[in-house]
């Protein structure tokens, strides 16, 4: 078998994108410069209100999924709030989410701080019975794209349904996990086709 020419490497790849194109919609396989062109490369950055937190993340801001994790009481949801305050500042087609599972949050909180509630969405794990079904209202979110940056708070307070239903003495191990591994494995690809930025708040813990 003699190698094949750029040329008719380029001729076959054609065919096979045409292919696709018919079958799964136009755009699925292309070429990465096509790709950029239509903006498939292109970054949703939210910058936060520090300038000094910006220029210390890659891209100038929050993007796609985020961990924002520390201590507690050390300003994790202050920031996370302020982000989406600020976003909504700036664009005005911005739309927020929460989701709160440490019942932490109140009217007051969210309006000294500045957000638009006609722009936030808000939702408790307390109303949806369990972690399960709290994080499918997240996925079914993230499937419509109408959410641009939205918030977890926090991990650590997820409870799934098995640790609810069980008495306290059972140890069930790695639930949270669990679902957090299926959760991405399953949302990944809307967060990453609709840029939206989803970011998760969790806690460092000194003593288990």
């Amino acid at each position: 078998m003699t190698d094949k020419t750029l040329e008719e490497k380029q001729k076959i790849l054609d065919t096979l994108i045409k292919k696709v194109d018919k079958e799964m919609g136009v755009g699925t396989l292309q070429r990465a410069s096509d790709a950029l062109r239509n903006g498939v490369f292109d970054l949703k950055i939210f910058p936060t209100p520090s300038p000094e937190l910006n220029g210390m993340l890659w891209c100038g801001g929050f993007s796609g999924i985020v961990e924002l994790y520390g201590p507690q009481m050390g300003g994790k949801t202050s920031l996370a709030i302020d982000t989406i305050a600020l976003s909504q500042k700036n664009d005005p087609n911005f739309v927020g989410g929460w989701l709160e599972t440490e019942g932490g949050i109140s009217k007051e909180y969210l309006q000294d701080h500045g957000v638009d509630l006609s722009r936030f969405y808000y939702f408790r794990q307390e109303d949806t019975g369990n972690g399960e079904n709290a994080m499918d209202v997240l996925r079914g979110i993230l499937k419509t794209g109408a959410i641009d940056f939205i918030v977890v708070n926090s991990v650590a307070g997820l409870a799934p349904q098995k640790e609810v239903e069980d008495d306290l003495d059972k140890q069930n191990i790695a639930l949270t996990a669990r679902l957090m591994s299926k959760f991405f494995r399953t949302s990944n690809m809307n967060i990453s086709k609709n840029k939206t930025c989803v970011v998760f708040i969790n806690q460092t813990r000194d003593n288990v």
